[in-house]
């Protein structure tokens, strides 16, 4: 049967843009881009077995054909980089861990700006330093500036608390308090750029600035403040030994090798800054079985530049890559500066070259034994749990749900999935409870479960992944309660042939239908504490939902006092920046970052929090 799309190919045009192609559940299954839409698109359909092993699968799979014309091949890949990033296509090679890394931000629009952790990326905000795959090395090398640097590490734009006297860290000479005034901000911002100094790895002219520094106070006859700047000198030069690795040149620059087997692949990348080792993590490819390594190689950038805020000067990579001019245009635009990407034939970089490829081969190994390994205990496992439970089939799909409510107000409930033992966060679902008045956690339970397999049902509501699945096993947070009205919704829908059971907290007991007594597993039992992942994941997503909408009551509520914000801007703000706490701290620059907030209403709002 020849593919519908085929016929479509005729009316695309000639023309830069994006194409996304679905599946017969409209579920985007890839996207990529092209300097002529036609003349790619065609080239899916002309010689399939020319076709790279992975693109022949996609090709029985297309339903349907969706282009977007951009004015530039260059639009197009930021475009490209961006639906991937939305829609996590199967077919597109993807970076296995959808977390979100690590960061050290500097909140430099603040008059005595913080240095902090964190996951969460605002653009035109603070400045960024990552992104990191270890939060211990982060957190490490956090310690190590307030330990160098006696920055403040009060949370909000302005230092202090209410109080009118420094906290315990001025007086163990931690800080350099400057809400109370203690420090000029001349001097405070001197020293936040000692810090950006040290995190671009500038540690040289850190030493010389410090040396400088204990020799004026020593002529000034302070030693007392000469012996600190000393001290400081010793910690970072300590620091500095640490780096076995260092480069003739002091550049930024990041190295890039990479290892596959099978379907993976690894990506190893060294991150000097300064000349000096900074840094050294490793990413995991999926999807890249039949793919050359200069393709993969390629996304890879797309998609790890795209998460960080900051790009070096120059990056090296074991093989030349696909698009390397189009990359580089990319790149020398985020940065703005020249970017080069290159392959190093010789010298120090050659080698640094062959050390990182050397990790990306015994990573490489140690993660496809660890996922052999975890394939195997998730299989037992499910083995396990389909005798205990006499189930049909093996639970290769558990569902669970939760209900979350305090009296009734903000009441919520959860849809948590996982899949061969692991969670699946793309399929979650949350519910926020339509029918029910008051406190009935019954109900509510009973509504969500309708709700799900309601949209099961409705053949027109299979393009969200998340219901178009009916799952081998449900797993409700609760006893015999839980389990009935949850029973009695499935038949009422004729699923009543659905697995299903319930786990109690209390005793970790669990009910099976049709059966008055509970069954308890010991509890080393690898079936047991996969249920209670399933429940607990469950509870917590629910939880964080209900806390998100009381949250958003409480933004709504505190921001009625302030002239100017009607419901529409008030969604905005809470959609914006998610708690009550997060909209309290924010800066002004932030505030006008808001999309749909007028710079005087943004002001307001400031002022409000910020009376002084």
């Amino acid at each position: 049967m020849e593919n519908p799309v085929k016929e479509q190919v005729k009316k695309i045009p000639n023309r830069p843009g994006v194409y996304i192609y679905r599946n017969a559940s409209g579920e985007v299954i890839y996207v990529g881009k092209a300097k002529s839409l036609r003349k790619r698109v065609q080239n899916y359909f002309h010689s399939p077995r020319a076709l790279p092993f992975n693109v022949r699968y996609l090709i029985d799979e297309i339903a349907s054909l969706e282009f977007i014309i951009t004015g530039s091949e260059m639009e197009a890949l930021i475009l490209e980089c961006n639906l991937i990033k939305k829609h996590r296509p199967k077919y597109n090679i993807n970076l296995k861990d959808d977390k979100k890394y690590p960061f050290i931000a500097i909140t430099i629009n603040d008059s005595y700006p913080r240095v902090f952790f964190t996951r969460k990326i605002v653009r035109d905000g603070p400045l960024y330093f990552g992104p990191f795959t270890s939060a211990r090395a982060v957190r490490r090398t956090i310690k190590s500036i307030q330990t160098l640097f006696p920055i403040r590490n009060c949370k909000g734009p302005r230092p202090g608390k209410s109080a009118s006297t420094p906290c315990l860290n001025f007086h163990l000479e931690r800080c350099l308090a400057p809400c109370v005034g203690e420090v000029r901000q001349e001097e405070y911002r001197r020293m936040i750029d000692q810090v950006i100094l040290f995190l671009k790895g500038r540690h040289q002219d850190l030493i010389q600035h410090f040396e400088r520094r204990m020799w004026d106070y020593s002529r000034q006859e302070d030693f007392e403040k000469a012996a600190r700047v000393r001290d400081q000198i010793t910690a970072l030069k300590h620091m500095i030994e640490e780096q076995k690795i260092s480069l003739d040149e002091e550049m930024d620059l990041d190295i890039i090798a990479s290892a596959h087997k099978e379907e993976i692949a690894c990506i190893e990348l060294f991150s000097t800054r300064g000349g000096k080792m900074v840094a050294r993590d490793h990413f995991l490819l999926e999807g890249v079985k039949g793919v050359e390594e200069r393709v993969y190689l390629s996304s890879f950038l797309k998609l790890h530049y795209q998460e960080t805020p900051f790009v070096p000067q120059e990056i090296l990579v074991s093989t030349d890559i696909e698009d390397r001019e189009l990359i580089e245009q990319w790149l020398t635009q985020e940065r703005g500066s020249r970017v080069r990407v290159s392959v190093p034939l010789k010298g120090e970089k050659k080698r640094l070259m062959e050390m990182a490829a050397e990790n990306a081969y015994y990573d490489l190994d140690f993660l496809a034994e660890k996922r052999r390994t975890e394939k195997e205990s998730e299989s037992g496992v499910l083995v396990e749990l389909k005798e205990i439970l006499d189930l049909p089939r093996f639970p290769r799909r558990i569902e669970g749900y939760d209900i979350s409510t305090i009296m009734g107000q903000s009441s919520v409930g959860s849809m948590v999935v996982f899949e061969e033992g692991r969670s699946k966060k793309s399929d979650y679902k949350r519910f926020r409870i339509k029918t029910v008045d008051g406190q009935d956690d019954y109900a509510m339970l009973a509504e969500v479960i309708g709700r799900r397999f309601g949209r099961w049902l409705d053949q027109t509501s299979l393009w969200d992944s998340s219901f178009k699945k009916i799952p081998d096993l449900i797993v409700v947070d609760g006893g015999k309660g839980q389990l009935s009205v949850s029973r009695k919704r499935l038949m009422e829908m004729s699923l009543e042939n659905l697995p299903i059971i319930g786990l109690a907290k209390r005793m970790e007991e669990i009910y099976k239908v049709d059966e008055d007594r509970s069954l308890s597993l010991p509890p080393k039992s690898e079936a047991l504490k996969l249920l209670q992942r399933v429940r607990d994941e469950a509870h917590r997503f629910a939880l964080s939902y209900h806390r998100k909408l009381r949250d958003a009551d409480t933004i709504r509520s505190i921001l009625d006092e302030i002239p100017g914000l009607g419901e529409k801007r008030k969604q905005l703000l809470v959609d914006h920046f998610g708690s009550f706490q997060e909209v309290v701290e924010a800066t002004l620059e932030e505030l006008y970052a808001v999309k749909g907030i007028p710079r005087a209403v943004a002001e307001s709002i400031f002022r409000h929090f910020h009376r002084f």
